[in-house]
């Protein structure tokens, strides 16, 4: 079946956005979209409203700030760190800083 780009480009957002790689590839999925997604969502997707996409949105870029503090934190901290046997852990302070 030939896809048109602009298709292309609509149910490859929508692969994406449903978690859709769980259960098959994009490739398998683009062979019958429409069939496939109503199969994987039973029949009861529905879009979402517009304030739930204003929702949606708010949340996400509270999450990409809420990155962005994860990695700074843990860049802090790198240094602390060691793994030993598989393990990661933090020394101690007084560990750290040579008295024992």
């Amino acid at each position: 079946m030939a896809i048109e780009t602009e298709q292309l480009e609509y149910w490859a957002d929508v692969f994406c956005m449903h978690g859709i790689g769980k259960y098959m590839t994009l490739p398998a999925f683009l062979q019958h979209p429409e069939k496939y997604f109503q199969e994987i969502t039973g029949g009861d997707y529905r879009p979402l409203l517009p304030r739930q996409k204003a929702a949606v949105a708010r949340i996400h870029r509270r999450f990409d700030d809420l990155d962005a503090a994860i990695d700074e934190v843990e860049a802090k901290v790198e240094h602390l760190r060691r793994i030993e046997n598989g393990h990661c852990y933090e020394q101690l302070k007084h560990h750290a800083n040579g008295r024992t």
